[in-house]
């Protein structure tokens, strides 16, 4: 028996870390979980194992629990929030030197000043932006994009106009990829014959995708090293460079 607990607590040594490497809390789960690993756990176990995080509705954590616990891990790569109202949050994010992947509503953690401040530090480090809250009516944004010189990938939802995204594709010269999600429930066909006559499609970089069960679900799929749809798009538009499909092609 001392044999076997003595192997049990290797592996859980082991597998401890990979288990905290993707964290995930909503309003069902994971709130109390946290209190308690944070309780029971040195501030050198988050720093060094936790990559990801994603926050949605965690209703019983407080703006200052939320912040406390990012602060423990700032070698995120990736942050996921929905839900979440923390105007301090940016303070906190730009301390994480290495965070270029951001999805959720970014408006939420602005809203003292009213407007998403992309002259902050942690904006102009992302790499990829899944901006759940943008809109065509958010025009100053939307320009303001192309002063992102770090944004190669950018994910926007189906209310943002064809003109708008257009618009975003010919002033960020810097993207490499647009996605322009719709619901999955959506009328694919009539939707490829009315973006794909348009200019967006003319531009390679441009793809349409549909929820196939939330962005949420996207972000876990590539937090966990699986091929989530920025790897499927970059797949696609590579293929569309070669020349492999026939006519205008925009459908991931």
């Amino acid at each position: 028996m001392t044999t076997l607990l003595r192997v049990t607590r290797l592996v859980l040594i082991w597998i401890e870390p990979v288990l905290y490497r993707v964290i995930m809390i909503d309003s069902r789960a994971g709130d109390d979980a946290i209190r308690r690993a944070v309780s029971d756990k040195p501030a050198s176990f988050f720093r060094e194992n936790v990559r990801h995080i994603s926050f949605c509705f965690p209703s019983r954590l407080s703006e200052e629990e939320v912040q406390a616990f990012l602060r423990l891990c700032p070698n995120l790569v990736s942050f996921a929030a929905f839900g979440v109202r923390a105007s301090g949050l940016p303070l906190v994010l730009q301390e994480m030197s290495q965070l270029r992947k951001w999805t959720g509503n970014l408006q939420d953690h602005f809203a003292g000043s009213g407007t998403i401040d992309l002259r902050h530090t942690f904006v102009r480090r992302l790499t990829h932006m899944d901006l759940i809250d943008l809109s065509a009516s958010d025009s100053s944004l939307i320009l303001g994009l192309a002063t992102l010189a770090a944004l190669t990938h950018l994910a926007v939802n189906s209310n943002v106009s064809v003109d708008a995204v257009w618009c975003v594709l010919e002033q960020c010269t810097q993207l490499q990829v647009l996605v322009h999600f719709w619901p999955e429930h959506s009328d694919k066909s009539r939707i490829a014959h009315e973006i794909g006559s348009g200019p967006p499609a003319e531009d390679v970089r441009f793809v349409v995708g549909f929820h196939r069960v939330d962005r949420l679900h996207d972000w876990r799929v590539a937090a966990r090293g699986e091929t989530g749809f920025w790897t499927a798009a970059d797949t696609f538009i590579t293929r569309k460079r070669r020349g492999e499909f026939d006519g205008v092609s925009v459908i991931l």
